[in-house]
């Protein structure tokens, strides 16, 4: 549905989005994650062609986003961060101008807004004028704005930000239910909101994907040192040292070592062992290693009394691959400001050099 290969963008001297590869097949909700500058905004600008990548290529449903971009446009519905409305008219002429605007033929736009107004959960504001409604019920109008042409793909910022929870509640209601009809992209660096709303997150730190895959897979482990395991064993033929060197030399394991606790001159005699498996170089997840190690745990003659994956929050994933990203970089000498200039940019904010470069088609806000 929408495939990214080596895609990068730059602002003058500062790379935003450094040869990022993605693939998001149809259905489902995809959330871009990260902090403010990650690249995460630059990426969806690319994506809706508000902006052209500086190399690489992209699709949408099969169209190249940079050799045919109108096409490209009449596939996605887009929510921007700051939904633009015009509060001085009614909802139901609003989304008639909308319509209007992406082309669609007058003897199909009644249908057309019917749907948008019934799938949002507009009836009953359909003619207020727009200054009359709530912040959720403007960021409604602009979700059914974005569906009316019916595209396969719907593009949201930051659909939430500054929702009380109520609206919050209302509005993530909706998301997933659009998720039905649409393949969603979600970008967000309010972590809850990636939990509640998304079935599998990219996280961008540093313009660059540092780890991808389902919130289950990531809290468990696998985006920064590897999928672990914590082994509770009792006494058996192998000697405590003899069993952590057992584990570690599973296939797929990265390392196996002794925790406190353990109580190896007790009557009970159990051992727990702290098990972390690899992680494979493009981020996707490990192997379950958890029959492994039990089937090794029982070789040794030793009872298994314990056997349980490690979760973490998303929020410590999220800390964890950001610290770990920074890290690597600083190790790797990779410097985003190439020959050491624009240190200072917002990644997800061009200088005004650079837009004022960039094509009119490249400016113009997709519809």
């Amino acid at each position: 549905m929408i495939e990214a290969r080596r895609l990068t963008r730059l602002y003058g001297r500062h790379r935003a989005v450094a040869g990022i590869d993605f693939r998001l097949e149809g259905g489902g909700v995809y959330g871009f994650l990260g902090p403010n500058g990650a690249g995460k905004t630059t990426t969806i600008r690319m994506i809706t062609g508000c902006i052209p990548p500086t190399s690489g290529d992209l699709e949408v449903d099969g169209v190249d986003v940079v050799r045919d971009p109108l096409a490209a446009r009449r596939r996605i519905g887009y929510l921007p961060e700051s939904t633009p409305l015009d509060t001085g008219v009614r909802v139901r002429d609003y989304l008639r101008f909308r319509a209007d605007l992406v082309g669609l033929p007058r003897r199909r736009q009644a249908a057309a807004i019917g749907r948008s107004i019934e799938a949002c959960d507009l009836q009953e504001v359909r003619e207020k004028f727009i200054r009359q409604l709530s912040k959720g019920f403007r960021q409604r109008v602009g979700l059914a704005a974005a569906i009316l042409h019916d595209p396969p793909v719907l593009v949201l910022d930051e659909p939430t930000l500054g929702l009380h929870p109520r609206q919050f509640v209302e509005v993530r209601r909706l998301i997933r239910r659009l998720a039905g009809a649409h393949t969603v992209i979600l970008s967000t660096h309010i972590l809850p909101e990636a939990e509640s709303i998304c079935d599998s997150v990219m996280l961008f730190a540093g313009g660059r994907i540092r780890a991808r895959g389902r919130l289950s897979e990531l809290q468990a482990g696998d985006a920064a040192d590897g999928p672990a395991w914590t082994v509770v064993a009792g006494a058996g033929t192998a000697e405590g040292d003899d069993l952590v060197s057992r584990l570690a030399g599973l296939p797929g394991v990265q390392s196996a070592e002794a925790l406190a606790g353990s109580d190896a001159e007790g009557p009970a005699r159990t051992r727990r062992i702290r098990v972390v498996g690899r992680r494979s170089s493009d981020g996707t997840p490990s192997a379950d290693l958890g029959p492994a190690i039990a089937a090794a745990v029982a070789s040794a003659g030793a009872p298994l009394m314990e056997l349980a994956r490690e979760r973490t929050t998303l929020e410590q994933r999220f800390i964890e691959i950001v610290t770990a990203a920074a890290e690597d970089d600083r190790r790797s000498g990779f410097d985003r400001d190439a020959e050491g200039a624009g240190a200072g940019a917002d990644a997800d904010a061009p200088d005004s050099a650079d837009a004022a470069s960039a094509s009119p088609a490249a400016r113009e806000v997709a519809p």
